[in-house]
């Protein structure tokens, strides 16, 4: 299926259609190279849409190592291949989709994912409305659907570890603190458990530790059950208590 904008013209196909309509074609008039079968377990590393690949270090430079289920189509190759087979892609920048249950660790540009845990690596499962842009990605994707995306894309600091009791006050996504007290003036900082991400920073940082960054003043998410003290803005809080210093929870309907 082609997913299109407006009138976006279909590969081996010939007219206007109608604006919006998706419609069916044969990959085969892209001229796209067919996926290749090398070996179940490849000694050597694999080219552009060979596999079967288990990781990333498989593959030749510069590639990386779709996982999918079944026959589920493979970004820039042509073919069905090999049932349950993985293959080595170039990098995928348009978004494409896996299904909203893919079973599968998701690379980047790809959805549907529900969280970051579903996302390979270091990246993050950008959620979204609609058809929002999603960070180093190009194309629409399918409405409604969320795709893994590269922090690094969003251009944010890096975070840096400075110390684990550090004698000086810590700048802009270092730690690791504990107080915003240990924080340069106008930041504050941010607990969290495990390398959840911090807002407005990027990179996972050193299980645990927490980090110095500027209020937050747009909703965030810690989770439904963060497990350390909760910051203005973020959430999700059942009581008073689990929010740092005098501030309060919200209890809300809806938006």
């Amino acid at each position: 299926c082609f997913q299109r904008d407006g009138y976006a013209t279909v590969p081996g196909c010939e007219g206007v259609g109608i604006e919006g309509y998706d419609y069916c074609y044969d990959p085969d008039a892209l001229g796209l190279p067919k996926l290749q079968e090398v070996a179940k377990d490849p000694t050597n590393k694999l080219d552009h849409c060979s596999g079967d690949c288990d990781s990333d270090e498989q593959c030749a430079e510069g590639l990386v190592c779709y996982q999918r289920q079944g026959t589920t189509a493979v970004p820039g190759c042509s073919g069905l291949g090999t049932t349950d087979w993985d293959y080595c892609i170039e990098p995928v920048t348009h978004l494409s989709d896996k299904g909203l249950d893919p079973g599968v660790t998701i690379e980047e540009c790809l959805g549907d994912c529900d969280n970051d845990s579903e996302c390979a690596g270091n990246l993050k499962c950008f959620q979204r409305d609609g058809y929002a842009t999603v960070p180093g990605c190009e194309g629409v994707g399918i409405e409604g659907y969320d795709y893994c995306y590269d922090p690094d894309a969003l251009g944010l600091p890096k975070l840096q570890e400075v110390a684990k009791d550090p004698t000086n006050k810590l700048d802009h996504c270092s730690g690791d603190c504990d107080s915003d007290e240990q924080c340069a003036e106008g930041l504050v900082c941010y607990q969290r458990q495990g390398t959840t991400a911090v807002p407005g920073c990027s990179g996972l940082g050193t299980t645990d530790w927490d980090y110095c960054i500027e209020p937050v003043t747009h909703l965030s998410d810690k989770g439904l059950d963060p497990g350390v003290t909760i910051e203005e803005c973020l959430g999700d809080c059942d009581n008073d208590s689990e929010c740092a210093g005098n501030l309060k929870c919200f209890q809300r309907d809806g938006y």
